[in-house]
């Protein structure tokens, strides 16, 4: 039976200020700092968690950019043999359109690869480890982003996410 997880994640305060070099042109690099509160599936077992990342795009034409990005937080897990804090760190890649609504916002639309790493999300039964440190995830992103000048812009994302096959979901019976 294949289940589906989803991830959403609402940013702090905006995604943080983001330096465009400059604008959004072919081979333009983009880089940023993010704060993001995540809200888990219920299924993981997982405290929502606050996390602090950063973000690397790449504008292959006008408006189309290739980010990758990467983020570090803590959480709870409610395993089975007791409370157990986590470290969870998602990292992304995406093609990521920015489509003009003014001439200084942009409706930000992507798509791609999430790898979700549960750093020491494992048990022991007996001899036998079972544990789900490192899911594959289908990646979606939808914000805005205001550009302040040709250098500086603040955006907002929300980006959602979706495991068809989640490994371990920190029950002793799946």
């Amino acid at each position: 039976m294949t289940r589906t997880r989803s991830l959403l994640a609402i940013p702090l305060l905006f995604t943080g200020l983001t330096s465009v070099a400059p604008a959004q042109r072919p081979l333009a690099a983009e880089i940023g700092v993010f704060g993001q509160y995540t809200k888990l599936d219920t299924e993981l077992n997982l405290d929502n968690a606050v996390s602090i990342g950063g973000r690397f795009g790449l504008y292959l034409f006008k408006n189309l950019a290739l980010e990758a990005d990467g983020h570090f937080g803590k959480t709870d897990w409610a395993a089975p043999a007791g409370a157990k804090s986590i470290t969870y760190s998602p990292y992304a890649f995406r093609l990521v359109y920015g489509v003009p609504v003014a001439e200084r916002l942009r409706l930000m639309l992507g798509a791609g690869y999430q790898q979700n790493v549960y750093r020491d999300r494992i048990l022991r039964y007996g001899t036998t480890v079972a544990g789900n440190e490192y899911e594959d995830a289908f990646s979606a992103l939808v914000g805005l982003k205001v550009c302040l000048s040709d250098t500086w812009s603040i955006r907002a994302d929300v980006p959602f996410d979706m495991n068809p096959s989640p490994n371990f979901n920190g029950s002793a019976v799946t």
